[in-house]
C-alpha cells in the first residue's frame, strides 16, 4: 500500500479548523477565528501584560465561546522558561483578564 502525503486538502473535513495554522497575529483581541497563529512582532498589542512577544496564540471556539492560550516562546524578563497565558470571550460579556498557568517548575 502506498503511502499517501496529509495535506490540507486531504485534511479538510476530517480535522477541524483548530489544527490549522492562520498566519501571524498582531492583535490578539481581533484573532477569534479557530487555529494557530504566530506571533512575532514587538508592535502585537492585547497580548498578556509583560509577555515575551513571540509565540504562538492558540485559539478554539465552542458556539459563542472562544478561548485564547498563548504560548510565549520564554518570559518577558529573559529567562529561558516557556510562558503559558489563556483567556477567554463570550459575546455577552468580551474578553476577560489574562491569566498566566503556572508550569512545574514554578510550582
Amino acid at each position: 500500500m502506498e503511502a499517501k502525503i496529509l495535506t490540507n486538502t486531504i485534511l479538510k473535513g476530517i480535522m477541524t479548523d483548530a489544527l490549522v495554522h492562520r498566519d501571524y497575529c498582531t492583535d490578539f483581541d481581533t484573532c477569534k477565528t479557530a487555529g494557530y497563529y504566530t506571533v512575532s512582532a514587538q508592535k502585537t498589542v492585547n497580548h498578556p501584560p509583560g509577555a515575551y512577544p513571540y509565540g504562538i496564540l492558540e485559539v478554539k471556539v465552542a458556539g459563542s465561546f472562544i478561548s485564547q492560550i498563548y504560548h510565549a516562546h520564554q518570559e518577558g524578563n529573559g529567562s529561558k522558561m516557556s510562558v503559558i497565558y489563556m483567556r477567554m470571550w463570550h459575546n455577552d460579556s468580551g474578553w476577560n483578564t489574562w491569566v498566566r498557568l503556572s508550569t512545574e517548575a514554578a510550582v
